[in-house]
Protein backbone atom coordinates (compact mmCIF):
# COMPACT_ATOMS: atom_id res chain seq x y z
CA UNK A 1 0.00 0.00 0.00
CA UNK A 2 2.77 2.34 0.60
CA UNK A 3 4.14 1.48 -2.60
CA UNK A 4 1.19 2.77 -4.45
CA UNK A 5 0.97 5.42 -2.98
CA UNK A 6 4.34 7.03 -3.55
CA UNK A 7 4.11 5.76 -7.08
CA UNK A 8 0.64 8.22 -7.21
CA UNK A 9 2.92 11.13 -5.46
CA UNK A 10 5.73 11.15 -7.92
CA UNK A 11 2.80 10.72 -10.93
CA UNK A 12 1.30 13.97 -9.57
CA UNK A 13 4.82 15.72 -8.48
CA UNK A 14 5.76 15.39 -12.51
CA UNK A 15 2.59 16.60 -13.96
CA UNK A 16 2.99 19.59 -11.56
CA UNK A 17 6.96 20.29 -12.50
CA UNK A 18 5.73 20.14 -16.15
CA UNK A 19 2.59 21.72 -16.11
CA UNK A 20 3.13 25.81 -17.29
CA UNK A 21 5.38 24.43 -19.95
CA UNK A 22 2.51 23.68 -23.13
CA UNK A 23 4.23 25.02 -25.51
CA UNK A 24 6.53 23.23 -26.51
CA UNK A 25 9.27 23.93 -24.24
CA UNK A 26 12.48 21.27 -23.70
CA UNK A 27 12.58 21.49 -19.89
CA UNK A 28 11.17 20.19 -16.82
CA UNK A 29 9.45 23.83 -15.58
CA UNK A 30 7.90 27.15 -16.99
CA UNK A 31 7.46 29.68 -15.40
CA UNK A 32 3.77 31.59 -15.85
CA UNK A 33 4.98 33.39 -18.94
CA UNK A 34 6.27 30.14 -20.28
CA UNK A 35 10.03 30.75 -19.59
CA UNK A 36 12.29 27.96 -18.30
CA UNK A 37 13.25 27.95 -14.95
CA UNK A 38 16.26 25.60 -15.23
CA UNK A 39 17.99 24.63 -17.72
CA UNK A 40 17.12 23.16 -21.39
CA UNK A 41 17.08 19.63 -22.59
CA UNK A 42 20.34 18.73 -24.55
CA UNK A 43 20.81 20.19 -27.81
CA UNK A 44 18.13 22.86 -27.20
CA UNK A 45 18.77 26.66 -25.82
CA UNK A 46 16.87 29.54 -25.71
CA UNK A 47 14.09 31.22 -22.66
CA UNK A 48 11.26 28.54 -23.49
CA UNK A 49 14.23 25.82 -25.00
CA UNK A 50 12.36 25.59 -28.51
CA UNK A 51 15.57 26.77 -30.04
CA UNK A 52 18.03 23.55 -31.57
CA UNK A 53 21.64 23.42 -31.05
CA UNK A 54 23.49 23.46 -34.49
CA UNK A 55 24.27 19.48 -35.51
CA UNK A 56 27.74 20.55 -35.38
CA UNK A 57 27.89 21.61 -31.84
CA UNK A 58 30.46 18.78 -30.22
CA UNK A 59 28.43 16.74 -27.85
CA UNK A 60 25.42 18.74 -29.20
CA UNK A 61 25.74 21.39 -26.39
CA UNK A 62 24.82 25.20 -26.54
CA UNK A 63 23.73 28.41 -25.01
CA UNK A 64 22.22 31.75 -25.88
CA UNK A 65 24.47 34.09 -26.75
CA UNK A 66 22.61 37.53 -26.00
CA UNK A 67 24.66 39.29 -28.36
CA UNK A 68 22.91 37.94 -31.60
CA UNK A 69 20.31 35.55 -30.27
CA UNK A 70 22.18 32.39 -32.01
CA UNK A 71 23.03 29.17 -29.83
CA UNK A 72 26.27 29.70 -28.99
CA UNK A 73 28.27 25.91 -28.88
CA UNK A 74 30.22 25.59 -25.22
CA UNK A 75 32.30 22.47 -26.10
CA UNK A 76 33.49 23.74 -29.18
CA UNK A 77 33.04 21.92 -33.08
CA UNK A 78 32.64 18.82 -34.65
CA UNK A 79 36.02 18.37 -36.29
CA UNK A 80 35.96 20.53 -39.81
CA UNK A 81 33.64 23.44 -38.86
CA UNK A 82 34.34 26.45 -36.92
CA UNK A 83 32.93 30.13 -35.47
CA UNK A 84 30.87 30.16 -32.13
CA UNK A 85 27.25 28.33 -33.32
CA UNK A 86 30.06 26.19 -35.74
CA UNK A 87 28.27 26.90 -38.93
CA UNK A 88 31.01 27.93 -40.93
CA UNK A 89 33.26 25.08 -42.47
CA UNK A 90 36.96 25.21 -41.69
CA UNK A 91 39.55 25.81 -44.68
CA UNK A 92 38.93 24.07 -47.91
CA UNK A 93 42.74 22.83 -47.61
CA UNK A 94 42.64 21.14 -44.07
CA UNK A 95 40.83 18.16 -43.10
CA UNK A 96 39.83 19.37 -39.38
CA UNK A 97 40.14 22.80 -37.72
CA UNK A 98 43.24 23.38 -35.98
CA UNK A 99 43.61 23.79 -32.25
CA UNK A 100 43.91 27.67 -31.36
CA UNK A 101 46.58 28.63 -28.97
CA UNK A 102 46.02 28.09 -25.29
CA UNK A 103 45.33 31.85 -24.89
CA UNK A 104 41.84 31.64 -26.99
CA UNK A 105 38.71 32.25 -25.37
CA UNK A 106 36.65 29.03 -26.96
CA UNK A 107 39.39 26.84 -28.22
CA UNK A 108 38.32 26.43 -31.65
CA UNK A 109 39.79 28.85 -34.61
CA UNK A 110 38.05 31.20 -37.54
CA UNK A 111 40.89 30.34 -40.06
CA UNK A 112 43.86 28.36 -39.31
CA UNK A 113 45.56 29.75 -35.76
CA UNK A 114 43.27 33.10 -36.04
CA UNK A 115 41.01 32.93 -32.61
CA UNK A 116 37.00 33.36 -33.55
CA UNK A 117 35.72 33.72 -30.42
CA UNK A 118 38.77 36.21 -29.24
CA UNK A 119 41.39 35.81 -26.61
CA UNK A 120 41.22 35.13 -22.79
CA UNK A 121 42.21 37.60 -20.54
CA UNK A 122 46.46 38.42 -21.53
CA UNK A 123 46.31 37.50 -24.33
CA UNK A 124 45.67 39.47 -27.60
CA UNK A 125 46.41 39.61 -31.46
CA UNK A 126 44.65 36.74 -34.14
CA UNK A 127 47.36 33.88 -32.56
CA UNK A 128 46.32 35.27 -29.10
CA UNK A 129 49.94 36.55 -28.23
CA UNK A 130 50.90 37.06 -24.38
CA UNK A 131 50.31 40.64 -23.14
CA UNK A 132 53.62 42.55 -22.55
CA UNK A 133 55.27 41.42 -18.85
CA UNK A 134 54.41 44.86 -17.91
CA UNK A 135 50.96 44.89 -18.49
CA UNK A 136 48.16 43.59 -16.39
CA UNK A 137 45.46 43.75 -18.88
CA UNK A 138 45.64 44.82 -22.47
CA UNK A 139 43.50 45.23 -25.19
CA UNK A 140 42.56 41.59 -26.53
CA UNK A 141 42.90 43.15 -30.48
CA UNK A 142 46.03 45.34 -30.27
CA UNK A 143 48.01 44.39 -27.27
CA UNK A 144 48.31 48.16 -26.00
CA UNK A 145 48.01 47.66 -22.18
CA UNK A 146 44.80 48.79 -20.53
CA UNK A 147 46.10 48.39 -17.03
CA UNK A 148 49.72 48.30 -15.36
CA UNK A 149 51.25 46.58 -13.44
CA UNK A 150 51.75 47.92 -9.58
CA UNK A 151 55.98 48.45 -10.69
CA UNK A 152 54.99 50.22 -14.42
CA UNK A 153 53.12 53.23 -15.52
CA UNK A 154 52.90 54.81 -19.50
CA UNK A 155 51.08 54.89 -22.65
CA UNK A 156 52.16 51.01 -22.97
CA UNK A 157 53.25 50.58 -19.42
CA UNK A 158 56.78 50.95 -20.50
CA UNK A 159 57.67 53.19 -17.50
CA UNK A 160 59.28 51.77 -14.53
CA UNK A 161 58.71 53.40 -11.22
CA UNK A 162 60.81 50.85 -9.28
CA UNK A 163 61.85 54.16 -7.36
CA UNK A 164 58.98 54.55 -5.53
CA UNK A 165 58.77 53.22 -2.07
CA UNK A 166 55.18 52.14 -2.98
CA UNK A 167 53.37 51.28 -6.19
CA UNK A 168 52.56 53.49 -8.84
CA UNK A 169 48.73 53.23 -8.41
CA UNK A 170 49.32 56.28 -5.53
CA UNK A 171 51.73 59.42 -5.16
CA UNK A 172 54.62 57.27 -4.06
CA UNK A 173 57.41 58.19 -2.06
CA UNK A 174 60.71 58.18 -3.48
CA UNK A 175 63.35 56.23 -2.26
CA UNK A 176 66.77 57.78 -1.33
CA UNK A 177 68.62 59.02 -4.52
CA UNK A 178 65.33 59.53 -6.22
CA UNK A 179 62.64 62.12 -7.52
CA UNK A 180 59.74 62.74 -9.66
CA UNK A 181 56.21 62.12 -9.82
CA UNK A 182 57.41 58.45 -10.46
CA UNK A 183 60.70 58.86 -8.62
CA UNK A 184 62.27 58.38 -12.57
CA UNK A 185 64.89 61.45 -12.07
CA UNK A 186 67.92 61.12 -9.82
CA UNK A 187 69.17 62.75 -7.37
CA UNK A 188 72.59 65.40 -7.41
CA UNK A 189 75.42 63.40 -6.67
CA UNK A 190 76.53 66.43 -4.55
CA UNK A 191 72.99 66.08 -2.19
CA UNK A 192 74.55 65.40 0.97
CA UNK A 193 73.08 61.81 2.62
CA UNK A 194 70.84 62.21 5.65
CA UNK A 195 73.31 60.10 8.17
CA UNK A 196 76.58 61.91 6.18
CA UNK A 197 78.36 61.10 9.81
CA UNK A 198 77.37 57.49 9.81
CA UNK A 199 78.67 56.93 6.06
CA UNK A 200 82.17 55.27 5.56
CA UNK A 201 83.60 54.99 1.56
CA UNK A 202 82.79 51.70 1.47
CA UNK A 203 78.96 52.15 3.27
CA UNK A 204 76.18 51.99 0.44
CA UNK A 205 72.94 51.41 1.91
CA UNK A 206 70.19 53.92 1.85
CA UNK A 207 71.14 55.62 4.38
CA UNK A 208 74.16 56.84 2.76
CA UNK A 209 72.57 58.49 -0.45
CA UNK A 210 72.18 61.64 -1.05
CA UNK A 211 68.66 62.74 -0.63
CA UNK A 212 66.35 65.52 -2.91
CA UNK A 213 62.87 67.15 -2.57
CA UNK A 214 60.79 64.47 -4.61
CA UNK A 215 58.41 68.00 -6.54
CA UNK A 216 61.99 70.48 -6.92
CA UNK A 217 65.17 67.87 -6.80
CA UNK A 218 66.72 70.81 -4.00
CA UNK A 219 69.20 68.73 -1.65
CA UNK A 220 67.51 68.35 1.64
CA UNK A 221 70.41 67.61 3.65
CA UNK A 222 73.00 70.11 2.39
CA UNK A 223 75.89 69.22 0.13
CA UNK A 224 78.76 67.11 0.49
CA UNK A 225 82.15 68.99 0.59
CA UNK A 226 83.31 71.28 -2.42
CA UNK A 227 79.66 71.90 -3.35
CA UNK A 228 76.88 74.18 -2.38
CA UNK A 229 73.56 76.18 -3.26
CA UNK A 230 70.14 74.81 -3.43
CA UNK A 231 70.82 71.24 -5.81
CA UNK A 232 74.62 71.68 -4.82
CA UNK A 233 75.39 72.44 -8.48
CA UNK A 234 77.91 74.84 -7.47
CA UNK A 235 81.50 74.58 -6.42
CA UNK A 236 83.48 76.30 -3.36
CA UNK A 237 86.36 78.05 -4.20
CA UNK A 238 88.93 75.68 -4.65
CA UNK A 239 91.41 77.66 -1.74
CA UNK A 240 88.46 77.13 1.16
CA UNK A 241 90.00 75.16 3.91
CA UNK A 242 89.15 71.46 3.90
CA UNK A 243 86.40 72.42 0.47
CA UNK A 244 83.67 73.87 3.03
CA UNK A 245 82.11 76.15 2.09
CA UNK A 246 78.19 77.40 3.22
CA UNK A 247 75.14 78.09 1.28
CA UNK A 248 76.22 81.54 -0.75
CA UNK A 249 79.55 79.80 -1.15
CA UNK A 250 81.71 81.87 1.40
CA UNK A 251 84.60 79.48 3.17
CA UNK A 252 83.35 78.67 6.54
CA UNK A 253 86.32 77.17 7.68
CA UNK A 254 88.64 79.79 6.63
CA UNK A 255 90.89 79.73 3.38
CA UNK A 256 94.25 77.37 3.13
CA UNK A 257 97.57 78.60 3.85
CA UNK A 258 98.70 81.80 1.83
CA UNK A 259 95.41 82.93 1.19
CA UNK A 260 92.99 85.25 3.46
CA UNK A 261 89.81 87.12 3.25
CA UNK A 262 85.75 85.63 2.72
CA UNK A 263 87.12 85.69 -1.36
CA UNK A 264 90.54 83.77 -0.31
CA UNK A 265 92.87 85.94 -2.38
CA UNK A 266 96.46 85.56 -2.44
CA UNK A 267 98.59 86.83 0.94
CA UNK A 268 100.63 89.48 -0.43
CA UNK A 269 103.88 88.93 -2.23
CA UNK A 270 106.28 90.75 0.09
CA UNK A 271 105.04 88.17 3.27
CA UNK A 272 107.87 86.04 3.87
CA UNK A 273 106.67 82.80 2.28
CA UNK A 274 103.43 84.25 1.44
CA UNK A 275 102.27 83.68 4.70
CA UNK A 276 100.00 86.08 6.03
CA UNK A 277 96.56 86.43 8.46
CA UNK A 278 94.04 84.90 6.73
CA UNK A 279 91.50 87.91 7.66
CA UNK A 280 93.01 90.80 7.73
CA UNK A 281 95.75 89.85 4.73
CA UNK A 282 98.56 91.34 7.43
CA UNK A 283 102.19 89.55 6.95
CA UNK A 284 102.19 87.30 10.17
CA UNK A 285 106.33 86.40 9.48
CA UNK A 286 109.67 88.04 8.49
CA UNK A 287 108.80 90.72 5.37
CA UNK A 288 110.32 91.48 2.14
CA UNK A 289 111.95 95.34 1.90
CA UNK A 290 110.00 96.63 -1.44
CA UNK A 291 112.02 98.22 -4.35
CA UNK A 292 110.81 101.53 -2.92
CA UNK A 293 112.76 101.19 0.18
CA UNK A 294 109.52 101.38 2.47
CA UNK A 295 108.30 98.62 5.07
CA UNK A 296 105.41 96.69 4.57
CA UNK A 297 102.86 96.36 7.01
CA UNK A 298 104.19 93.95 9.13
CA UNK A 299 102.59 92.53 12.52
CA UNK A 300 105.77 91.15 14.26
CA UNK A 301 109.12 92.87 13.77
CA UNK A 302 111.41 92.28 11.56
CA UNK A 303 114.69 90.13 11.95
CA UNK A 304 117.84 91.75 13.14
CA UNK A 305 119.89 91.06 10.05
CA UNK A 306 116.45 92.15 7.89
CA UNK A 307 116.48 95.61 10.30
CA UNK A 308 119.97 96.27 9.32
CA UNK A 309 119.09 95.62 5.49
CA UNK A 310 116.38 98.24 5.98
CA UNK A 311 118.57 100.50 7.85
CA UNK A 312 121.17 100.90 5.03
CA UNK A 313 118.20 100.95 2.57
CA UNK A 314 116.76 104.04 4.24
CA UNK A 315 119.99 105.45 4.96
CA UNK A 316 120.94 105.73 1.70
CA UNK A 317 117.36 107.34 0.63
CA UNK A 318 118.31 110.13 2.91
CA UNK A 319 122.12 110.75 1.20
Amino acid sequence: MALFFFIVLLCTSDHSQGADCKEGQHCSECNTDGDCLQGCDKGFFGMKCRSQCNIKCRYNTCKLDPGTGAGKCTAGCVPGYQGTSCDRPCDSHVVNCTLCPSGCDEGYCQLADACFAGCRDSMYGSGCKTCPSTCRTCNRMTGICDECDTTHYGVNCEKSCENCAGSCEADCECVPGFYGDFCAETCSKTCRPKSALTCLPAVTSDSCTGECDKHNATCLHGCVDGWFGPWCSSQCNPRCRHQRCNAAGSCVEGCVLHYFGSACEPCPENCTKQTCDQTTGACVKDCYVSEEGSLPNCTQACSPALQQLVTRVSYSSII
